[in-house]
């Protein structure tokens, strides 16, 4: 099925929320979940939210074309790379318009164009604009 540098994506099955696996968890070691209906339990689970960098989702592929396989639940993508001789010698300037300016901005416009799908990140748009 795999030729080389290929990209699978596998599908995982329906999903499944953080708490009741969580909750599994305690309930397979043997402990019981501490709550309000239990507070004598063993474990708390504490829901914090969302931390600095953390995603909800999960994107996987950059495109959208993955292409079945032999196996009913896994898909075989066609993702755009760059040859390691071309990732190991930065475009000619590069090196020299990334140094410091205080915004991070040469090196992010840089990027931009030495990677063919690199956007910047929102939260870097209006620091670096």
């Amino acid at each position: 099925m795999a030729t080389g540098g290929d990209v699978f994506v596998l599908d995982m099955g329906q999903p499944v929320r953080i708490y009741d696996l969580a909750r599994r968890m305690v309930e397979l070691s043997g402990l019981t979940l501490r709550d309000e209906a239990h507070p004598h339990g063993d474990i708390a689970i504490e829901i914090t939210g969302l931390r600095p960098e953390e995603k909800l989702y999960e994107e996987l592929l950059i495109g959208d074309n993955p292409e079945p396989t032999d196996h009913p639940r896994s898909m075989k993508a066609h993702e755009d790379f760059m040859p390691w001789s071309t990732a190991t010698s930065p475009p000619k300037g590069f090196r020299t318009g990334c140094t410091w300016s205080g915004t991070g901005a040469g090196v992010s416009g840089r990027a931009c164009g030495w990677a063919s799908n690199y956007t910047r990140p929102a939260r870097w748009r209006a620091v670096l604009s």
